[in-house]
């Protein structure tokens, strides 16, 4: 699947949270052609939430997401409020743009990648819960 890994260029007078709204909407459609599939979930951060020692605000969410989208080309942002299969909103959640029909072939794209288990899993990209789980360990 064909991403850019450029992040949006931010306007004058815009803000962090500005940015990571322009990153979201850029992603967009990548995002709503994953819909349905598993896809390996590589970060999830909200404002407030503590992880590896860092208090995360939205610098430091688009710090962690420019990191991976640096690392990842394929990487797009979404937030967690669109879709269903996501338990909490308010995340602004990294997914590598690679569709898999499995939640193993995705996880499998983790193992690949050489990234720890708490770090990449499967994640199911739905708009309704229903069809079993939408999270996979690995």
């Amino acid at each position: 699947m064909a991403t850019s890994s450029a992040a949006p260029e931010p306007t004058a007078g815009s803000s962090v949270g500005e940015t990571l709204d322009q990153i979201v909407a850029r992603d967009a459609a990548t995002v709503s052609s994953l819909t349905g599939s598993w896809v390996p979930q590589v970060s999830s951060k909200r404002v407030g939430l503590e992880a590896d020692g860092v208090v995360y605000d939205q610098e430091a969410i688009l710090v962690d997401h420019l990191q991976l989208r640096s690392r990842y080309p394929d990487a797009v942002l979404l937030r967690s409020d669109r879709f269903a299969t996501f338990s909490s909103s308010g995340f602004f959640v990294t997914v590598v743009a690679a569709s898999f029909t499995t939640p193993t072939a995705a996880n499998a794209w983790c193992d690949r990648a050489g990234l720890p288990a708490d770090g990449c899993f499967a994640k199911r990209l739905a708009t309704s819960t229903g069809g079993g789980p939408s999270t996979v360990p690995r």
